[in-house]
């Protein structure tokens, strides 16, 4: 295996880890047990355990990016500003959405992660600024727009992930979708 391979490979498994243990409980013995390796090797590849654990979160980060792009590039309109603010709102039953809120309390400490998690943000928000753009906000109240929608998206996302939520996802997508319709028609009155 060359060292592109065998770091795609740790990488790999380290998202698998991270998934079932959680982002600050995963360990580089849990991957080196999962792939049978010593630790050494895992350092060989990479300077840090920081280091692996950022890869391979950065890694989840594309992941997302790549299926949401997969599944709206069809998709105009508001069908495409539904579909988006649905993907924005935590699924529970989805341990990826479950390492993003977990890595969110890391990333408070950790400027590395940080990056990573505002670089999520930024996509994120710049999806929704498209969007709402393309359905007749300008620039400003776009921009304006997508941080409020993305606050809330984080919000609602944060409490459905709860054990004993108040709220479920499908309540939580339809609060959002509503938020999406009362920024289009306070933009559109302004004019």
């Amino acid at each position: 295996m060359n060292g592109d391979d065998r770091r795609q490979t740790l990488i790999s498994a380290t998202v698998e880890v991270m998934l079932e243990k959680g982002f600050a409980r995963a360990t580089t013995r849990d991957v080196a047990a999962r792939l049978g390796i010593g630790r050494g090797l895992i350092h060989h590849y990479f300077d840090s355990w920081d280091a692996l654990q950022h890869a391979a979160f950065a890694a989840v980060a594309d992941h997302a990016q790549q299926d949401a792009e997969e599944a709206l590039k069809d998709l105009q309109g508001r069908p495409a500003l539904d579909a988006l603010l649905a993907m924005m709102v935590a699924d529970p039953g989805d341990a990826h959405w479950r390492l993003v809120a977990d890595a969110w309390d890391d990333a408070q400490s950790d400027a590395t992660l940080a990056r990573i998690q505002c670089g999520i943000s930024q996509w994120w928000r710049e999806q929704l600024r498209e969007r709402l753009g393309g359905l007749g906000l300008d620039r400003t109240a776009a921009h304006d727009a997508a941080w409020r929608l993305m606050a809330l998206a984080d919000g609602l996302s944060a409490n459905v992930l709860l054990a004993e939520s108040e709220i479920d996802r499908s309540d939580a997508v339809r609060l959002l979708q509503t938020s999406a319709t009362i920024e289009l028609a306070a933009s559109h009155q302004h004019r």
